[in-house]
Parts: structure tokens; sequence; C-alpha cells
């Protein structure tokens, strides 16, 4: 899990990223969500909150004729609209790590997206719609995606 995470730090150094916001003002940059992380909030019952989940990077295969064609790695964070506890995030995050793997998995099986490379509007309001069902109705502002890179294997 470290090595993957050192990885996907390494490719980000290497090729640079793009920050994509959701859809248009919706989204904010990954600077203010950078930002945002290093302000904890409290609740009432002082307990620390965040208003920003950074999932695990996502490396992805992306097949083609029964082959893997190229590797989409994406570092994504889900900016919330209310501020969650800190004690909750660790056990929401693997159900939400899921539905994201699973959701772009279903998403780049298509010709018409891999024709794309990259992560497109469409694709980001689909991985906010999966946020949703995982973290309840409203509870997500929007999903902030960096493409860190995509390696050809071909």
């Amino acid at each position: 899990m470290l090595r993957l995470a050192i990885l996907a730090f390494l490719v980000v150094l290497a090729l640079g990223a793009d920050v994509l916001p959701i859809a248009g003002d919706r989204g904010h940059a990954l600077a203010a969500a950078s930002e945002a992380k290093s302000e904890e909030e409290v609740d009432e019952s002082g307990i620390p909150t965040k208003r920003y989940i950074e999932v695990e990077p996502i490396v992805l295969p992306v097949l083609r004729e029964g082959k893997v064609a190229w590797h989409l790695t994406l570092m994504i964070v889900v900016e919330l609209s209310d501020p969650m506890r800190v004690d909750v995030i660790p056990r929401t995050m693997p159900q939400l790590r899921d539905a994201l793997l699973t959701e772009l998995h279903s998403l780049f099986a298509f010709r018409y997206i891999q024709d794309r490379g990259t992560v497109t509007p469409a694709v980001k309001s689909r991985l906010e719609l999966v946020a949703e069902r995982v973290l309840g109705r409203d509870a997500v502002q929007a999903v902030l995606v960096q493409n860190s890179g995509r390696r050809s294997l071909q």
C-alpha cells in the first residue's frame, strides 16, 4: 500500500498534474482543498472534522481487445457539503474507494470514454453520483480529480 502511494507520488512529480473540478464553478482547485485540509474544524463534541476526503491513489488498467492497453493513475479528493467527523472517515473509506474504482472500471470499458484518454466531465459527474450514493444524498459538494498520468503499455 505504501509502495503504491510512493509510486503515485513519483508519477505526479514526474508528469505534473492538472486539477479538474467536477463542473464549472462547483469544484474548487486542489490548492483550496489543501488549504482547507490543514485547517481541521471541531464539532460540538470536540471531535475534529474534515471537509475534504482524500482517496488513496487509484491505478486503473484500461483494457482493449482483452489486453491492458494503458494505466491511468488518478488522485481523487471528495469535497463534502458539511464537515465529516474524522473518526467516521476510515469506516466509509473502503466503500467509497471500492465504489469509485468499480465505476471507473465500468466507464473505461467503453471505447467512447477510452478514446478521450482522460477523465471527462461526464466521468466526473458519474464519480460524484457514486460518492453521493456512498456518503449520503447532498453530502458531496464536488469530486476533484487530479489526472496524475497515463502510461501506455503498447
